[in-house]
């Protein structure tokens, strides 16, 4: 769903598809038989638009940590008082794996040393960059890179501080959305590992760059919809089916039920 136009009526399917069919959909699996077709069954938010049992995922981007490291036991005139390189190792403890990736910069300076980590990738090629770092008055500033959770070591006598703790983004960025819809496409349209016979899946990166255009964030909503109640004989209860009906809306959408709401 585009951001200026975020009505449900104007929504894409996951091939590209405008499809107010799919749409009305939802209206109508929200009612049991005995509602009806009146609106007022729907019950919509009457501020977002959407209905009470909506669950959001909405984007906010991630803030990037920021750490000092005080080196003015150990230095001077930003060399090492020993003549002995600094040493600063920045440890990726993101994934929370058993093995960290790590990388140590040593350095004869406070200045050669933040000249180093400026810019440098823990991994090479990972694309996550770290920020300009600064070297004044016997402090180094490292600025981690976004959606990044890094740990520091430094050499002994250095004093760490924490400046600013990183905040990982929520909702989807544009690269986890077009996985998020492929995993998706992988049930609605089927994928086979035959040889000779080609993946089936929509171009999604086509489909949100035509739909949504140049947002790189994306709120994530998703519409539980519970049927009415059924009887299994073959068990001897009631049961109901529970589905999920699941949008992907341009970060900064403007949720207000005027320009969401278009089943009533």
């Amino acid at each position: 769903m585009n951001a200026t136009a975020p009505e449900l009526s104007t929504a894409r399917n996951i091939a590209g598809q405008v499809d107010p069919l799919a749409m009305t959909a939802l209206g109508d699996a929200v009612l049991t038989p005995e509602n009806g077709d009146d609106p007022a069954f729907y019950n919509f938010n009457t501020t977002t638009g959407w209905p009470e049992t909506a669950q959001f995922n909405t984007f906010a981007a991630a803030t990037a940590g920021q750490v000092t490291v005080n080196l003015s036991a150990i230095s001077e005139g930003g060399a090492h008082v020993d003549g002995i390189d600094f040493e600063v190792t920045l440890i990726d403890v993101t994934e929370g794996r058993e093995k960290f990736p790590r990388r140590t910069i040593t350095a004869p300076t406070g200045a050669a040393l933040a000249t180093a980590i400026s810019g440098m990738e823990i991994l090479a090629g990972d694309g996550y960059t770290f920020g300009t770092a600064t070297f004044l008055s016997d402090v180094l500033t490292i600025v981690m890179p976004a959606d990044r959770v890094i740990r520091v070591a430094a050499s002994d006598g250095a004093t760490i501080t924490t400046a600013q703790a990183p905040v990982l983004h929520k909702g989807l960025t544009y690269d986890e959305a077009v996985e998020y819809c492929k995993q998706i496409a992988t049930v609605q349209y089927g994928r086979t590992n035959r040889v000779g016979f080609p993946v089936v899946e929509p171009t999604v990166e086509t489909v949100l760059n035509t739909a949504i255009g140049s947002a790189t964030g994306f709120d994530l909503i998703k519409v539980p919809v519970v049927s009415e109640v059924k009887f299994d004989k073959n068990f001897g209860d009631n049961y109901q089916d529970v589905e999920y009906y699941e949008f992907l809306v341009a970060d900064d959408v403007d949720f207000t039920a005027s320009k969401v709401q278009s089943l009533a």
